[in-house]
This record gives C-alpha cells, structure tokens and sequence, in this order.
C-alpha cells in the first residue's frame, strides 16, 4: 500500500509541475523559424521581430558595413530546460555549414557571424549572434531578404492644389492608413544596428562613435528645443537651487540644454550661432521691459557640437517685491528658428 500511494503521489505531483514545464519550451507566441534556416535541436523560440520593411547593418566579404534593407527577421533561441547546452562552436558550425550546402557565402566569422545567400535574384543576408553566451543555451538571428519597398504612399497634386486654394494647408493621407505614420530613417536605424554590432564585439569606442553619427543623422529633423532648465546657486558647480525666491539685487543664474540648432559648415569645421532676447514680466501679464541679442554666441568647433549648455544671468535693479516672469527667446541664426521658455521667479 506504501508503494501504491507513493507512487501515486509522484504521479499527481508530475501532472502539476509538467504543464508548466510544457508552457515554457513552447515557442513564443506567433514565432516560427525562417523558412531558409531552422533551429538547433533542443531549442526553442523564446522572442522574435517580423518587419515587413526595415534596414540592418551587415559586413560584407571585404569587411566593410553594408546597410542592408528589406525584410527582416529578428529570431532569438534559447536551450530547453533540461537539455546540454549546444556549445557555441557547434551552432556556429551548423548554420555556417547548412549555409554552405545551398551555395551561401560565409562573409565573416566570430561572435557576430554574417552569411548571405543568392537565389532567384534575391540576396538574403543573414547575422548569427553568439555573443550572448559562452557555453551555447542561447544565440539570435538577424534575417534580411532585400527587397525593392513597396510605395504605399500617394500624393494627388490636383488635390494638393485644390487643398491650398481652399484651406491653406494640405492633409497628406495614405492609401492603406488614414492616420499619420513616420517612415524610418534607413541610415538611423543601420546606425543604431552597426552601434549595437560594435557593443557586442567589445568596441565601446567605436559603438559610442556610431551613436553619435546616428543623433547626427537625425538632428536636422529636429525642432529648437530648450531642454533640463533649472536655477542654480553657482555657476562653477551648477548647483541646484532650493527655491526660486531672491533677494533684491540678487542675481538670477538659469542653466539649460538646447536641442536641433544647425551646424553650418565652415571650411573643416562647424560653427553654431544663437542669440537670446528676454523679458520682464509681472504675474498679471503686464511686460515691464526687455532687452534683444542679450547673449550672442558664436562658436567654431572642429566637430559637430550637439551638446552644450546655455547658460543665462539675470539681475533685477530697482524691483519690488513680487512675481516675476523671465520670457527667454531664443534665436538660431543658422536656421532661422526660434524658440521661448519661461521661468518664473519671485523677489523677497
């Protein structure tokens, strides 16, 4: 009787634990492999990412970076439960291999392995990522096929014209998507990729330098932005202030961080020209005074400058006791643009 009720207890305890065990080998949910490659045995599908069109950075066989556009996979595997980890030499061998056998080229081998393979006119560029791992319970593939992207997008010029003559403006629409979608920035994203490639290989420098290039390549899309304002007590230390109250005659020090002014291209360097205008007014709305091109900054870099801050000193003589409104304009003389913030003070 012993051994029947232990054995029956064994039993109930399997039945609770395995459909638990059984959920979590399961692929993720709507995953599946590439229909050119398939897995290792013993692994399971733990996330994935299908765009219908979006760009990667790959190496070619010459080991230079290619931004590779068109369909793209994201496939991530992990070992099951239970099972030996593969060892990261033998799925490197495998996908290498079965890569091989269709008449696949091998571009470059390591932790970040690059295939590409031709058939019926259309490249599929494949990046095998083992560099997540030292004993092989996990790796990732990264799958372009190219792709000429389908125009979705069409612009009536008669309508644009009847649009102006009636409104002013024009409403673009889509054929497929009645609300507003952003298209990609192709080389932001290889960017954010060959970043991510960089990183994974240890390059630090070079991950951090492909960062850089990727906010450059998006800077001319952004609005003058005036970002993290705040007082301080110093400017050496830039220590925050405890409140906005001051004293008569006190200085006032406001800090900032200016977002999408231009970098004009003089000779081999970038210059960034910005003006400020301000003024005074009370917490009614009446404008005391003010005063144009209070700051005038003029700077030549030999690179391209997206951060620096912009640091402002106002002094009050003669103010009652009150509230106070700083109007802080500022002025890109590269672009054209301007843009204002508020700060609000109070005199004790």
């Amino acid at each position: 009787m012993r051994k029947i009720n232990l054995l029956q207890m064994v039993i109930t305890i399997t039945l609770l634990i395995m459909p638990g065990l059984l959920r979590a080998q399961a692929d993720y949910k709507g995953c599946s492999d590439h229909p050119l490659l398939s897995r290792m045995k013993d692994f399971y599908i733990s996330s994935c990412q299908e765009v219908e069109y979006d760009a990667h950075t790959f190496y070619d066989a010459k080991g230079k970076r290619q931004a590779i556009e068109g369909h793209k996979w994201r496939i991530s595997y992990k070992i099951k439960k239970g099972f030996k980890p593969a060892g990261v030499l033998k799925i490197k061998k495998n996908y290498i291999n079965s890569v091989k056998k269709i008449g696949g080229t091998i571009l470059k081998e390591g932790s970040h392995a690059f295939m590409k393979v031709d058939q019926s006119g259309r490249e599929t560029w494949i990046e095998l990522n083992t560099a997540t791992t030292t004993t092989g319970d996990n790796y990732s593939l990264i799958i372009v096929e190219t792709a000429v992207m389908e125009q979705e997008v069409i612009a009536d010029p008669d309508a644009m014209a009847s649009g102006m003559n009636a409104t002013g403006q024009v409403i673009m629409t889509s054929s497929v998507e009645k609300h507003a979608t952003k298209v990609p920035n192709a080389k932001f994203s290889a960017l954010l990729d060959a970043a991510s490639l960089s990183y994974g290989e240890g390059n630090k420098v070079e991950a951090v330098q492909n960062l850089k290039m990727g906010v450059l390549s998006i800077w001319d899309e952004l609005p003058l932005t005036v970002k993290n304002i705040r007082l301080v007590s110093d400017t050496t230390n830039y220590t925050s202030r405890k409140n906005n109250v001051f004293r008569k005659g006190e200085p006032i020090y406001i800090t900032s961080q200016i977002f999408g002014h231009k970098l004009e291209k003089v000779g081999d360097g970038y210059k960034t020209s910005i003006t400020t205008d301000f003024l005074v007014i009370e917490n009614n709305g009446n404008v005391l005074g003010g005063q144009q091109n209070v700051l005038l900054l003029d700077h030549i870099s030999p690179i391209p400058v997206t951060d620096f801050s912009l640091d402002l000193t106002y002094t009050l003589s003669g103010a009652s006791e009150g509230i106070y409104n700083f109007q802080t304009t500022v002025n890109d003389k590269n672009s054209g643009k301007s843009t204002k913030f508020m700060t609000e003070i109070e005199i004790k």
